[in-house]
């Protein structure tokens, strides 16, 4: 698959896309906390953004859009007063974090803070509206459900499929003409008892397998795990703050879009996105205003 990377505002550069042409948006877009004092964080992207973002998206697309835990109410607003139906919420748990807020040692009020430690991102999962059922929007589009199978977690040594809940109502079964259709048929042409064997149904928790997320959650191989992006997985020299993961990613773009689709990122900062969906087989659109981190995404999404 192809990558199509942009320099530039993305309000502007996505009135140049084709409208309804694209099958995903999964993106890490301005948190509007000024994160470590950068300038490009000190607002969220508002509702005129995700309105021109939806525009380019096919109809019954999904976006997953990161955000903070202070400001996720206002980034959700924004996003369904542009017109997206807000499907869900996933959280990203972690254990890395580090206390941001001022401790207090003086007398009687020592041991206080302003703080507590971040442990979770929140991401909003929305979806674009569309004008017809489920079943014909799939025909039509390929959009509009989530590729449940391909995001099943595996099962653990020992682990019985009869102790997943088999889904008896999945797959649907679609012969959409804008995508992968051999690749779909696949995924979805087995019995309820196979389907099970493939892993758990995916759920709306992510971790990075760290002792206290594990610890908090029990058994957390019931949930996505991938630990937090290290040096080799962001790239030499990128000095972007908030890398994401590069196997969070490829998770997140499969959980959403069909094989054989597009996903573009808005606000694709160094390129996480863009290596993701392209190691996963999918296209790539890709748009970032800051130059330093552009050339970093272009150099990451190159060597790929």
């Amino acid at each position: 698959m192809t990558a199509k990377i942009i320099h530039g505002d993305c309000q502007e550069e996505l009135l140049k896309l084709q409208p309804n042409s694209i099958d995903s948006c999964v993106t890490d877009p301005p948190y509007g906390i000024g994160f470590v004092g950068n300038k490009w964080d000190q607002n969220i992207p508002a509702k005129l953004v995700w309105q021109t973002i939806m525009g380019v998206l096919k109809p019954g697309a999904h976006l997953l859009a990161f955000s903070s835990p202070k400001t996720y109410h206002r980034s959700a607003c924004e996003i369904e007063d542009a017109g997206f139906e807000l499907v869900d919420q996933l959280l990203w748990l972690f254990g890395t974090g580090f206390p941001k807020g001022k401790k207090i040692n003086q007398g009687v009020w020592e041991g206080f803070a302003t703080r507590l430690k971040p442990a979770f991102e929140p991401i909003i999962l929305a979806k674009k509206p569309m004008n017809q059922t489920a079943m014909k929007n799939l025909n039509q589009f390929g959009t509009g459900v989530l590729n449940i199978d391909a995001c099943r977690l595996p099962l653990q040594k020992g682990e019985k499929h009869t102790n997943c809940m088999p889904d008896k109502n999945w797959p649907v079964r679609t012969k959409t003409n804008c995508c992968d259709i051999a690749a779909i048929k696949k995924s979805h042409d087995v019995g309820n008892k196979k389907r099970a064997q493939l892993g758990r149904f995916p759920a709306n928790v992510l971790h990075d397998g760290s002792d206290e997320a594990t610890a908090a959650m029990g058994d957390a191989s019931r949930y996505f795990y991938c630990p937090k992006a290290k040096k080799k997985d962001k790239g030499p020299d990128n000095k972007h703050p908030t890398v994401k993961p590069t196997e969070l990613m490829k998770y997140l773009c499969k959980l959403i879009t069909p094989p054989g689709g597009t996903v573009i990122d808005p606000f694709m900062g160094s390129g996480s996105t863009g290596v993701a969906a392209l190691a996963e087989g999918f296209g790539f659109v890709g748009i970032e205003k800051e130059r330093e981190y552009f050339e970093t995404a272009a150099n990451r999404i190159a060597t790929h």
